[in-house]
Order: C-alpha cells, then structure tokens, then sequence
C-alpha cells in the first residue's frame, strides 16, 4: 500500500477536481507535505481522515490500496444492508466481497469499535451457531474468522500511526483460547485512540502479559476470553493478572463471550467489558485522568513545594 498519495491521485479517488483538492491542502482543510521539488504528497491516513470526515465517496479504491472496496460492498452500505450482506458474503466465503463491506463500513465513519460490534459481531454470532445445524458450520466459521482478520489488518493499515511516546496498552487471549479475531480488535480499537498496542495474539500465558507489560511500561493490559476449559484456572488467572497490573499501575479489560464463566466477585484491578465500544469508553475516560505514576510524581512535588515553602 503506498504511504503517500499526491493530490491527483485522491482527487481520482474521490471524484473531485484536483484543483479542488489542491485548494483544500491550501485552505488548512486537508494536510501535506512538499517533496524537494515542491509538489504536495498527502499522507494516506490523513487522506483517510479526511473521506471519513468529509463523507466522500470513493469511486477509486485501488488508488487508495483497498481494491476490495468496490461499489458492490459501498452500495451495500449506503443503503443500510451491509450487515446482512456482509453475512451472506462470509456464509458463502466471498472474501473479496466481505472485505470490501468491512472497508466500506470503516470509510463511512464508523469507529473501529462500531465496526467491530456491528456487522462483525452480527455476522460471526450467527455463523458461530451453524455447527449445530450443519457439519460444514466450524469450517464456515474458520474461514469466515480468518477474512474478518484479514479486513481489520487492512483497517490498521489506514489508521493514523502512533507516537513512540504514547501509552502503551498489552495483552492477548489467554492460554488455549485459539480465537485471535476478538485480541486483534481490542488491539485496533487501541490503535486508533492513540495507543501504542502489543497484541501477543491468542493462547497466550498470564505471565507472558505480564512480562510484557512491565518491559513496557503498559497503562492498559486486556485479556480476551472466548472459550474456557477450567473455570477454576480462568479465576486464578484473572487474579494473577490483576495483582501483577496493580503493581506497575496498569488497568486490566477483560472481554470475550466467555467473561461470564469468571463468575463470583468482582477482581480488584479487573474491568469486565462486554463490547468493543465498552473499552473505548474505558480507556478514553482513564486517558482524561493522569495515570497512578504521573499522580504520585504529582503528590510527590507538591508534597516538595509544601515543605519548601514553611
């Protein structure tokens, strides 16, 4: 995918005059930079930014490096049938096609997150139930999974890059839990907040995360849990890393349709989620507030200025 567009090339994409485009850049309204012979380049995630907020329409996707968003998947989504069109796509494993409407729900100014708890949630929640009526039902479901992943890296693709500065958020599916779709979106709805994630991707250990989440400093550590073959363990484990988040200032998210099975009381440190939206919110409402290290670095000066001033 290319990283840079000129303003010719997304004046094609989006069917406008590239003088139109060029005055845009001018106005402020659309961001670029100049080559060393002074010709305008637009970064391809702010050219994203700029049809979501705009609503524009592509009518050329392959400029963009999205070719499986054509008007087939576009018109399914303008007209408010693409959740259920994006079910008869990964029934019948038309990947280009269910691509494409994922792209498309995305690019029409969706949030990863309502991607995500839309038409993804609808279509494998149902195609989850097909192994009960059919034998083919788990193969549908596996490939159907493997499309819908392939659709959210070509999201993070698009997606503004992040500040090496930036909170860092750590996690993965936890041990024999094969599912890597539901830690990929976690990971993505991170992404796109600003960010930085460390997706360690599914039947992944307590204690790796935790490893992980002290080498980097994690303010966020999420455990995704689709499937749970001993009760008994997932409670402990929960614990565990809940205890271990504790201790670096970490908050711990932890979401999956098997959440339920942790049952009991609530674990100190450990945020039940049930949706993708839920974890913006979360996260978003934790940025707002300085994190424990920042506040005890605040404590501590003020507690300084007090004792110097007597």
């Amino acid at each position: 995918m290319n990283t840079h567009l000129s303003p010719k090339d997304l004046a094609l994409a989006i069917g406008v005059s590239e003088s139109s485009l060029k005055r845009w850049v001018d106005e402020g309204r659309l961001s670029a930079s100049r080559t060393v012979g002074g010709h305008r380049r637009i970064a391809m995630h702010e050219a994203i930014r700029f049809i979501r907020n705009t609503g524009s329409t592509v009518v050329r996707p392959d400029l963009l490096g999205v070719p499986d968003l054509t008007d087939g998947p576009v018109q399914s989504v303008a007209v408010g049938s693409g959740e259920a069109q994006l079910l008869a796509a990964l029934q019948a494993g038309k990947a280009e096609l269910a691509r494409g409407i994922i792209l498309a729900q995305y690019l029409g100014s969706r949030s990863v997150a309502q991607v995500c708890d839309g038409p993804i949630t609808y279509a494998m929640h149902r195609l989850g139930e097909l192994w009960r009526h059919s034998e083919q039902g788990i193969t549908v479901e596996h490939r159907a999974l493997n499309i819908c992943i392939e659709a959210m890296h070509q999201i993070r693709q698009l997606l503004s890059p992040v500040s090496e500065t930036a909170p860092v958020a750590v996690g993965g599916a936890m041990e024999q839990d094969p599912y890597m779709l539901p830690t990929l979106m976690a990971a993505t709805c991170f992404m796109e907040m600003g960010v930085r994630d460390v997706n360690l991707g599914a039947n992944t250990p307590v204690a790796n995360i935790l490893d992980a989440a002290r080498a980097s400093k994690a303010r966020f550590v999420w455990l995704s849990v689709s499937t749970v073959g001993d009760k008994v363990n997932l409670a402990e484990q929960v614990h565990k890393l809940g205890a271990g988040a504790s201790e670096i200032g970490a908050s711990v998210l932890l979401g999956g349709r098997e959440v339920h099975s942790l049952g009991g009381a609530p674990v100190k440190n450990v945020h039940v989620i049930h949706s993708m939206s839920e974890l913006v919110s979360f996260v978003r409402s934790a940025l707002a507030r300085p994190s424990p290290s920042e506040g005890a670095r605040t404590n501590g000066r003020a507690t300084a200025i007090r004792q110097a001033v007597r």
